[in-house]
């Protein structure tokens, strides 16, 4: 299967266009797009573009898609979102975990993330790809070069379940794909430079990434 991993579109029709050219250019089977989809205001306008992907979407909410109350408004046979669920494309089992909270230098899945912990853990267990919107701390969740900012909580998840493959993004000044233990973490933001990440991943195998810049 190939994906092609985005994240921290922050509603902008020009990242929108080109997920859809490279989508199509790089014979992708899936796009999962790991939150920030909208920003505060797009998302009435944002969200229909997802219907006009050339392949199936999977995605989960990030900081700015809070708006997004009633996800289910969008579900279709071509975009599902996940929220502590999992779902089976290809023969390929995602789990997906909605939110984050910004904090100075931390992500949190939400305030009360040690209680989710337990929840997400089940969910994941048993997966093989895992998309959320903030990266596990200490892997690819660097601010100003150096200050690890990602969320303890997922790393605690990843460690516990030895899920393959995280998908994820929020922070956007350290794209790319480093190893947690027996994880592959995945960080795909666009929002800087780089246009995401186009992943080939069988089962039982590992996962080969390449960045898109």
């Amino acid at each position: 299967m190939r994906i092609y991993a985005v994240a921290d579109m922050h509603g902008r029709t020009d990242r929108f266009q080109k997920i859809a050219h490279l989508a199509a250019k790089n014979d992708v089977d899936l796009i999962v797009a790991a939150g920030d989809v909208t920003s505060w205001r797009s998302g009435a306008r944002v969200l229909p573009m997802l219907e006009q992907m050339p392949v199936p979407v999977l995605a989960v909410k990030g900081n700015s898609d809070r708006r997004l109350h009633d996800v289910s408004n969008y579900r279709s046979v071509r975009v599902s979102w996940l929220d502590l669920e999992r779902l089976e494309f290809m023969g390929v089992s995602f789990a997906g975990i909605s939110g984050t909270f910004l904090l100075p230098f931390d992500s949190r899945l939400c305030f009360f993330e040690k209680k989710l912990v337990e929840r997400a853990v089940q969910v994941v267990s048993g997966a093989s790809v895992l998309i959320a919107h903030p990266p596990p701390r200490g892997v690819a969740d660097r601010v100003f070069g150096r200050i690890h900012s990602g969320s303890a909580g997922l790393r605690e998840i990843a460690l516990r379940t030895d899920v393959p493959l995280v998908v994820c993004g929020h922070v956007h000044e350290d794209p790319g794909a480093s190893w947690l233990n027996k994880t592959l973490v995945v960080n795909c933001s666009m929002g800087k430079k780089g246009n995401g990440a186009l992943i080939d991943y069988t089962p039982g195998g590992s996962p080969n990434v390449r960045m898109l810049l």
